[in-house]
């Protein structure tokens, strides 16, 4: 146990990294080449110290113990095999990014050479070579292959119950937030009062401006008018609400014989919490929160999400609709893209995008990105090459590809007009391409400090967009400045996806992260009205459906969470089993959502009682009025 608790300590301080470190990269090797060993000393003690009167470093650093010509040198080898496959485990926790695992491999077994080198002379044992090389292949393959997750299994309880320590003492220091945000809720009701009591003369109360309780965005009002926070402008008002309401509707022997207030002392602490009980403007938690119709009948919130369809397949890196043919497009881990007709559930094409995949044998070039240009009739790719590749969707010809960036490229966006598409590398750079100009980088968008994992175009606004990175904040931009117009930060974890949605007339941003939540956030104010907690793992997908008010989340827990958009309520925890979820595509006009996942995708048909049109998004901190 003692082990593990060192592991997710080492995995804690090295995620985080967000430049290029050369003194962290020496740690990170030390830590490894020290566990490799420790662990190699425990094989060795359990196969070799049974056999043997007397253990030395012979049996670690000496190319003569490795032999098959006898029984102790079968279990020498045998240890160094089931220490290599620790250290792929190791990897995990020590090194950020699966693409890292050949390197760090490669660097251990080099050390390990020249001190056999120091200890017993060059090594002009075969075996030894083959059992060392074994070992390297097998630690950096299964360090970034879905095997590892086989391993993981093994010791997820131990992992679990560490994350539960840590989670333990999060929430703790998240109680005094939590707290805030209760009160905040319940004085935003107070605003309701005005609704309630039509017949008060408010002119006549010197002490409250009508226009305080005619404000329905309790944030901009207060910061606006007030230049103070809602927390403070609500503590001051708290007791204007109560006496008003009491001193005008005649409720003072009401409220006082109620049986709900059992103390003097719960009455001065909490007499507009249970003043609203009894009119009911807070319905029992356990009840469907009602919402108003049009006619004036209290309606309920319905979901049914129906399977249409899956298909299996390699692992789904990204999925997007074609805006007018039943064309589903899919990139695949295996350097593919498919497109899928989902009417006669029937693949269209298969485009094979990274080349010459014999050079590749162990590590896929992953597609990571595609996208529909419809006006182009084109298809836009980015993968771990490093390029970005065009094609016709009608005859899968390739029209163009160029070196895009110096790293992998985690995500392309194209531009609703404009013959723009952005492209967002591990590099830490976002360009922009102008297809119109041959393709020409017209500018280069520098800011993050780790990978840059997705970008998005602002729907109202298409000359804005948002990028998120594991440096653990999203960005804003303009494409007319090379600098961020703000950042926004609240995230523990580097952020994996980012998009924008409406409700109203407002504007806001959704994120997804590896600290296991989504955020919505006031794209005007910048401010984090909404987490969306409950996955088990890295949130790595969202998705705001624009025909009904639900929002879709996806994660590395292998399940999708469909969450209500106007209070944020979960409303159903979905799992295909078809393995981790790595993207969310939902299209304008459709009921329809697809997901892509480790051993495929799925098409679902989302049906909902209410529609974006009737719909009022509730944030943090806020109560519907009835």
């Amino acid at each position: 146990m003692g082990s593990w608790v060192f592991l997710e300590a080492v995995k804690i301080m090295f995620y985080g990294a967000v430049s290029w470190d050369p003194w962290l990269i020496v740690v990170q090797i030390v830590c490894l080449q020290c566990l490799y060993y420790l662990t190699l000393g425990v094989f060795m003690a359990i196969l070799v110290g049974t056999r043997v009167s007397r253990m030395s470093l012979v049996y670690f650093f000496d190319y003569a113990a490795i032999t098959a010509s006898t029984v102790t040198g079968w279990c020498v080898i045998a240890s160094f095999v089931l220490g290599s496959l620790a250290g792929s485990v190791y990897l995990l926790y020590l090194v950020e990014r699966a693409k890292k695992c050949l390197d760090f491999s490669a660097s251990l077994y080099i050390i390990h050479l020249f001190i056999c080198i120091m200890y017993g002379g060059w090594p002009s044992s075969i075996t030894w070579w083959i059992v060392n090389g074994t070992g390297i292949a097998v630690m950096a393959l299964l360090g970034r292959s879905l095997g590892l997750d086989v391993f993981l299994s093994l010791f997820g309880l131990a992992v679990k119950r560490l994350q539960f320590s840590i989670l333990k003492q999060q929430n703790t220091a998240n109680t005094c937030k939590n707290n805030e945000s209760k009160k905040r809720k319940t004085l935003t009701a107070g605003l309701a009062l005005h609704d309630k009591f039509q017949h008060i003369n408010w002119s006549l109360i010197p002490t409250v401006d009508s226009a305080k309780f005619q404000h329905r965005r309790l944030d901009q009002h207060c910061m606006t008018t007030h230049k103070k926070s809602p927390q403070q402008w609500c503590l001051k008002n708290l007791g204007v609400y109560y006496s008003l309401a009491a001193k005008h509707c005649n409720l003072h022997h009401y409220i006082k014989r109620s049986s709900v207030l059992q103390t003097k002392k719960h009455r001065a602490k909490f007499p507009l919490i249970f003043f609203l009980q009894h009119l009911q403007y807070f319905p029992n938690s356990s009840t469907p929160t009602p919402t108003m119709a049009g006619n004036g009948k209290q309606q309920t919130f319905t979901l049914k999400i129906e399977k249409e369809f899956d298909r299996r397949s390699e692992r789904v890196k990204s999925v997007d609709f074609h805006p007018t043919k039943p064309w589903i497009l899919a990139s695949l881990h295996s350097g593919k893209v498919c497109i899928w007709n989902y009417q006669s559930q029937a693949m269209e094409k298969s485009i094979d995008v990274t080349e010459s995949p014999a050079e590749h044998f162990f590590f896929h070039l992953t597609v990571r990105t595609a996208k529909f240009v419809e006006r182009e009739q084109w298809i836009v790719t980015g993968s771990d090459d490093k390029f970005i590749r065009v094609y016709d969707y009608n005859s899968a010809e390739k029209i163009k590809e160029f070196e895009a960036h110096t790293d992998y490229i985690r995500s392309v966006a194209v531009h609703p007009t404009l013959p723009y598409v952005l492209s967002a590398s591990d590099d830490k750079l976002i360009k922009l391409w102008d297809w119109e100009n041959d393709w020409a980088c017209t500018r280069v968008f520098e800011g993050h400090s780790h990978y840059v994992m997705g970008v998005a175009f602002e729907p109202k606004n298409a000359v804005v967009f948002a990028s998120a990175s594991l440096d653990r904040s999203v960005k804003v931009w303009d494409l007319g400045s090379p600098n961020p117009s703000f950042t926004l930060e609240e995230h523990s974890k580097g952020i994996n996806c980012v998009n924008f949605f409406t409700s109203g007339d407002k504007t806001y941003l959704i994120t997804g992260s590896d600290d296991y939540a989504a955020k919505i956030w006031d794209y005007e104010t910048g401010a984090c009205v909404q987490t969306l907690e409950g996955h088990a793992h890295n949130v790595t997908a969202v998705c705001v459906h624009p025909e009904a008010p639900i929002i879709v989340t996806g994660s590395e827990d292998k399940t999708l969470r469909v969450w209500n958009a106007t209070n944020f309520r979960l409303e159903n925890t979905l799992n295909y089993e078809l393995g981790r979820v790595w993207a969310i595509g939902c299209m304008k006009g459709s009921p329809q959502i697809v997901i892509g996942c480790d051993d495929g995708m799925v098409l679902a048909k989302v049906e909902c009682s209410h529609n974006w049109d009737s719909a009022e998004l509730q944030t943090e901190g806020e109560e519907k009025e009835d």
